[in-house]
């Protein structure tokens, strides 16, 4: 473990993960789960959570660029990787090279991935995207039909799956998701009726997953849930836990007298006598500004409100009501502490954005370090000190 010197890092717990993901596949059944694990996993870290993963059992993974497909295969990891972004045609040698697997959801690309498979002398393992209603890409369903017999017969290319992208399934159960499915399950029951091996179909996300186990085909795609972020609106049929907690400690604490001011701007004025503290953490930590006067932190397990301005390093919080406070004391800006917990939705909201965005911004010089939950992350790390 690299030395950690400021207290400020974020805490994920792979073996919450893990378990997450045993609620999921006990839910599903024999249906298969793909691991998204793309933007590093959520920011959860891409290698030490696909690590994870795939010693309990998960054999398929989805990321979103090519250098995530390429780092996990640097990694030493075997299974299946699917790349479920853009098609990135520079990339059609090195996919077929490294048998990654991609979402294919135009002629041209196709084409590209057949003459470097055929070159190879490998196959190029593809999922074919059918564009039922996102309106970002695939193939229209009757063009797909009409060209069928030309897709499944190309050189080199081996259809491994066939799938589809929901768009409004985060907002709970609606018809706009149920007639993406339709017009989806459309194609599949065409090309079955027409004896093409379609390898395994898959259209659902985290949502989806949840709200419509009938939807469920061969395998679903999940990322969220699997890190804790189910869209409140949905009542999840699996338990859940958030994995991490953006953690610093208290670095002073100040008396102050009513009328003393706090931070740039003078932007916070004691209304009557007050504790205030000082954590290091800042908007260059991914802490917005836009927070300010709108937060709450965790301390000793009871709520206390982020005061002032936030500044690039630091902020201040009103410990008046928690006066054992004192400098080392823990401090959660998102996560549990004791019974308490901030929830990243409750962070995205204050600023209008969702609950993955919030976490996510906690990223640059904040470490991830990593604990199956046995033995405090302090006393791991200032141990070896």
């Amino acid at each position: 473990m690299a030395p950690v010197f400021r207290p400020t890092w974020v805490e994920v717990n792979i073996e919450t993960i893990r378990q997450n993901y045993k609620n999921i596949k006990q839910y599903v059944h024999d249906t298969e789960v793909i691991a998204v694990v793309k933007a590093n996993a959520y920011g959860m870290g891409l290698i030490p959570v696909a690590g994870a993963l795939s010693g309990i059992g998960c054999s398929r993974f989805a990321v979103a660029t090519p250098d995530e497909a390429f780092e996990l295969r640097a990694s030493g990891f075997t299974g299946a990787v699917m790349v479920i972004g853009p098609a990135i045609r520079s990339c059609a040698p090195l996919y077929v090279k490294h048998d990654i697997e991609t979402v294919c959801a135009d002629e041209s690309f196709l084409e590209r991935l057949s003459e470097c498979a055929v070159e190879q002398g490998i196959s190029a393992k593809v999922h074919y995207k059918i564009e039922t209603g996102l309106g970002r890409s695939g193939f229209a369903p009757e063009d797909f039909i009409s060209k069928a017999d030309k897709f499944y017969s190309m050189p080199g290319i081996r259809a491994v799956g066939i799938m589809s992208h929901l768009a409004v399934a985060d907002e709970g159960k609606n018809n706009y998701t149920e007639l993406q499915f339709g017009r989806f399950n459309k194609v599949i029951k065409k090309l079955e009726e027409r004896g093409f091996n379609l390898g395994i179909r898959h259209i659902c996300n985290s949502s989806a997953t949840l709200l419509y186990p009938e939807m469920h085909l061969d395998a679903v795609r999940v990322g969220k849930i699997l890190y804790g972020f189910c869209p409140e609106n949905i009542k999840s049929p699996v338990e859940f836990r958030c994995p991490f907690k953006v953690r610093s400690e208290i670095t002073s604490v100040r008396k102050a007298s009513t009328g003393d001011s706090f931070g740039y701007g003078l932007r916070y004025v004691c209304r009557d006598d007050d504790m205030i503290a000082v954590v290091p953490i800042g908007y260059a930590d991914g802490y917005s500004r836009m927070y300010m006067g709108k937060t709450h932190a965790l301390l000793h397990g009871r709520r206390v409100p982020v005061v002032g301005s936030i500044c690039c390093d630091q902020i201040f919080i009103r410990v008046t009501d928690v006066p054992e406070a004192a400098p080392g004391d823990e401090v959660i800006l998102a996560g549990r502490q004791d019974d308490e917990e901030i929830m990243p939705d409750a962070l995205g909201s204050c600023i209008g954005t969702s609950a993955c965005e919030a976490f996510n911004m906690f990223r640059g010089r904040i470490p991830r370090l990593y604990t199956n939950g046995e033995k405090s992350l302090k006393e791991n790390i200032y141990g070896q000190q």
